[in-house]
């Protein structure tokens, strides 16, 4: 037990894993920069991610979808492709998945909860990797989708991640993620766990991701800011752009987005009348595999088009209790 909280045991006995409608209500899990070896038996070029979704949820044969999308730097414009798959490794626990750039890999979930929130994604999922210590409840289920229910369905605290382990059948909820401070003024860490998978609740709101403050700052990971926004505008798929009178204008946008839990934005500069200013992301450098090492392989586009490359701002848990990190 942690900080002197209570570790709750429950039983929670599921009988069936079916995949119709009348056993759960449809849902995503998304893996960032990874793959899973798969059937495709369908291929779209250049639609949206949403647009990819879409299919991929309204095909009862589908099972997952890839979606890649790559920077042309002539243009520059992202090329998009998505892969629908109507059959998957990722829902087998010994399979390893792959290493992959520029790629979001979703698996389509069927969750026993009336919580199951309408975004593109109620899950992030990071395989064999769990966040050590730091349990509020544990309970056994037979199946992942089971464990995921609970966490949505958790009325006592706010479920902020999980922790699946397939062999033990032990299910994990904590109110604690990667983002959560703590007493050495750094936020947790993930740590190897084979056979047990992460999972971080994206049904949140803005005021409830974090427990206490949520600031939005440059991301203070020793890499420059404008190095940092530089991969941010090539390598980001943007959720969403809007036109904001002041960067204050687009943070408020970001705190108030309900599409998606909005956690980082980048400020182009003043609005123009040529283009969105105001970039809006679900992504931060936690939900990136390789952190904030992942700013440091970024290249300069082939030419200089003259876009501005703005300013990245992320979200940041704080705690009352702490300085100000």
């Amino acid at each position: 037990m942690t900080g002197g909280k209570q570790l709750l045991f429950s039983l929670l006995i599921t009988t069936s894993i079916s995949y119709t409608l009348s056993q759960g209500n449809i849902a995503f899990e998304k893996l960032t920069d990874y793959d899973y070896k798969g059937e495709s038996y369908y291929t779209i070029r250049n639609i949206s991610l949403y647009e990819c979704q879409g299919w991929c949820r309204e095909e009862p044969e589908c099972q997952a979808a890839s979606f890649s999308f790559v920077t042309n730097p002539l243009s520059p414009r992202q090329e998009t492709i998505c892969l629908l798959q109507n059959a998957t490794l990722a829902n087998n626990p010994s399979a390893q998945p792959l290493k992959a750039i520029s790629q979001y890999y979703m698996v389509k979930l069927r969750i026993r909860s009336d919580r199951v929130c309408k975004r593109p994604w109620n899950f992030e999922r990071v395989p064999n990797q769990m966040l050590k210590g730091h349990d509020k409840a544990l309970i056994f289920t037979s199946t992942k989708e089971a464990c995921l229910a609970a966490c949505l369905n958790e009325v006592n605290f706010v479920c902020r991640s999980v922790e699946y382990n397939y062999v033990t059948l032990q299910c994990r909820l904590s109110d604690y993620d990667r983002r959560t401070p703590v007493d050495d003024f750094k936020p947790l860490e993930l740590t190897d766990a084979q056979g047990i998978d992460y999972f971080e609740n994206l049904c949140l709101t803005s005021d409830n991701s974090c427990a206490d403050n949520r600031i939005y700052t440059t991301p203070r990971v020793g890499v420059p800011p404008n190095k940092i926004s530089l991969h941010v505008n090539l390598k980001y798929y943007i959720d969403k752009e809007i036109m904001a009178n002041s960067g204050s204008a687009c943070q408020r946008a970001c705190e108030l987005e309900n599409e998606f839990l909005c956690r980082s934005y980048l400020y182009l500069g003043p609005p123009t009348d040529k283009e969105y200013n105001c970039r809006l992301y679900h992504m931060d450098h936690w939900t990136l595999p390789d952190g904030p090492s992942t700013f440091l392989n970024t290249d300069r586009p082939l030419i200089d088009n003259g876009a501005r490359i703005g300013t990245y701002y992320e979200n940041r848990c704080q705690s009352k209790f702490l300085l100000d990190l």
